[in-house]
């Protein structure tokens, strides 16, 4: 196959994958891997489709896998982070508000400042109103002033976790 036929290839996959088609997914992945085993994109793509079927555990083998071809790849980087922090609840919710606010780039701050504020309004105006002590409302906007400190150092947390993953990491040709 020509560079050009795989590449078509891969974005048909991804498209698929937009239209939920899973099945179509994992079989235009296994083509484009059983012509070339080191594709990074066709393992992360066969990755999603292993992370969408409930199956964290392969689908990080997979982007660890296109990491180990190519460290930088994005998509591979943000499958691992996916399937490391999908069994946990609050990971999840801390990946995902993740990617949202990486996406706003230039807004980010003012978008944190202001959620930030009303987060602390709110906490004020509940905490007032069930008469809550005024250390059960500290401790409350000291953990959302937390969780806005750690989603917004979410890149330099996950770069971190994979950096340390691929160092114990062995590369097998089974898919």
């Amino acid at each position: 196959w020509a560079p050009g036929d795989i590449d078509l290839l891969i974005e048909a996959g991804w498209q698929a994958r937009a239209r939920g088609e899973r099945g179509d997914v994992e079989q235009l992945a296994q083509s484009v891997l059983a012509q070339m085993p080191d594709n990074p994109d066709a393992l992360v793509l066969l990755g999603h489709v292993r992370l969408d079927q409930g199956d964290a555990k392969e689908a990080r083998y997979l982007a660890l896998s296109a990491l180990s071809v190519d460290a930088t790849h994005a998509e591979a980087l943000r499958l691992m982070a996916s399937a490391r922090l999908s069994g946990n609840p609050l990971g999840s919710l801390f990946w995902h508000y993740g990617r949202v606010m990486s996406g706003l780039k230039d807004t980010r701050l003012i978008l944190t400042i202001g959620l930030i504020y009303l987060a602390y309004r709110a906490t004020l105006v509940t905490g007032a109103w069930l008469q809550w002590p005024e250390t059960v409302i500290n401790l409350i906007i000291i953990i959302y002033l937390g969780f806005f400190l750690l989603s917004w150092f979410n890149q330099i947390i996950i770069n971190r976790m994979v950096q340390k993953e691929l160092k114990a990491f062995r590369i097998s040709r089974e898919y």
